[in-house]
């Protein structure tokens, strides 16, 4: 899953994203590798870029209000799933226990973005974490006028950890229990920021009540991700 604004490369270039990299750590490395304790390294495979097959774009976003920036990328070819490789899952919200993690006051985040103002991205995946705001709060920065509380979720406001330009698209989330163990849950998607690796708020996209309770119940909405093997681009 991602963010539309990250499926074309530049706005209105009509260059469009057609890779997904997986297993990258440090973008400079070829081979990310690791010092244990006695000093031997650990080292991942090299990272794999598979090509993406389907967009499947949320039928409802809205760029000029800021609502439904989601997109789920169906892949070209199965992915074996790797601690080693830096490849795995990610659970999702689906029921009363995952979803109270809304409730949480501080949320996870990560990405390559620009690091504190620079003009060069991070090399290394880089990861934060951002309280939870008010969406008003996002509301009265982003001069939101439609954005509802069902649609976004609004996390950040503190300096140099938050959201950079280039994070977008990226995974918002917590720790929470998944069938009594412990596991990261996504709760949203970063979109947008208010400016370039200060203060800024994130505003997560439309989450379980319009994609995934929908994933799991295939009744209303976007019904189109139901069937993975039918799937429309």
């Amino acid at each position: 899953m991602t963010g539309i604004q990250c499926l074309e490369l530049k706005q209105g270039s009509g260059t469009h994203l057609k890779e997904y990299l997986l297993g990258e750590h440090n973008l400079d490395l070829n081979i990310d590798c690791e010092h244990s304790w006695n000093g031997r390294p650990t080292c991942a495979p090299p990272a794999k870029d598979i090509s993406i097959e389907k967009q499947i774009k949320h039928p409802n976003h809205d760029r000029i209000r800021k609502i439904h920036d989601i997109a789920i990328l169906k892949l070209s070819e199965s992915v074996s799933l790797s601690n080693r490789a830096y490849i795995n899952t990610i659970c999702l919200p689906i029921d009363m226990d995952s979803k109270a993690t809304y409730s949480q006051k501080k949320f996870l985040i990560t990405g390559w973005g620009f690091r504190e103002n620079s003009k060069k991205i991070s090399n290394v995946l880089m990861k934060a974490v951002v309280p939870v705001q008010p969406l008003s709060k996002c509301k009265e920065i982003f001069d939101i006028k439609y954005t509802t509380e069902t649609t976004s979720m609004c996390a950040g406001g503190e300096s140099q950890i938050d959201q950079c330009n280039g994070d977008s698209g990226g995974p918002l989330f917590c720790t929470g229990k998944v069938i009594k163990h412990g596991r990261y849950i996504q709760n949203g998607i970063m979109t947008h920021s208010m400016r370039e690796c200060d203060s800024r708020f994130v505003l997560s996209g439309s989450w379980y009540q319009g994609l995934v309770y929908n994933l799991a119940e295939c009744d209303t909405g976007m019904t189109i991700v139901c069937n993975l093997s039918n799937l429309q681009a």
